[in-house]
C-alpha cells in the first residue's frame, strides 16, 4: 500500500456521506456511489476524499467538478444515440420498448457522475432535498410570473 493509500482518512469522508443507521433512498444512493468509488480506485478515492471534506484547493474540486461534466456530456451523448432524434432521418422499425432498457442505464450512468457533483460540492441527502424544495418553489413562483 502507498504512503498516499495510507494517508486516506475514508471514516471522515463515510461519515460525512452516510449515516449507517438510518437507510433512506438518498443517503443509500450516497453510500452506493461511495461503494463504486472505492472499488474505482484508491487514488480517486484520495481526491475526493480533499475535495469533499474540504482539505484541497480550489483549483482540485474545479478539475473535479469539470471531469464530471465532461462525463455527464458524454453520458447524454450515449444516451440521445439510444433515441431517434435525427430529424432528417426516417427511422423505419425503430420501437423504444426494444432500447428503454438502455435508455434507463444511460439516465443511471448521468445519476452516478450527478452524486459525484454532490459529494464534491458537500451536498448531504438531506440538504439535497431542501435545496430542491426551495428551486422548486422558486421556479414555480417564476411560471406563475410568466417567467
Amino acid at each position: 500500500m502507498t504512503m498516499r493509500a495510507q494517508r486516506c482518512n475514508t471514516t471522515n469522508l463515510k461519515k460525512v456521506l452516510v449515516d449507517p443507521n438510518h437507510v433512506q433512498t438518498f443517503k443509500d444512493l450516497y453510500r452506493l456511489q461511495m461503494e463504486l468509488i472505492e472499488k474505482i480506485s484508491i487514488e480517486k478515492l484520495l481526491d475526493l476524499d480533499q475535495c469533499i471534506i474540504g482539505q484541497e484547493d480550489l483549483s482540485r474540486k474545479y478539475r473535479w467538478l469539470e471531469h464530471m461534466i465532461d462525463a455527464m456530456h458524454n453520458e447524454l451523448e450515449e444516451l440521445r444515440d439510444w433515441l431517434p432524434w435525427k430529424t432528417w432521418k426516417t427511422y423505419k422499425g425503430y420501437d423504444f420498448k426494444k432500447v428503454e432498457m438502455e435508455v434507463k442505464y444511460e439516465a443511471i450512468d448521468l445519476l452516478h457522475f450527478l452524486l459525484e457533483i454532490f459529494m464534491i460540492l458537500r451536498i448531504s441527502p438531506e440538504e439535497l432535498v431542501k435545496l430542491y424544495q426551495s428551486k422548486n418553489r422558486q421556479n414555480h413562483k417564476r411560471q406563475e410570473r410568466k417567467y
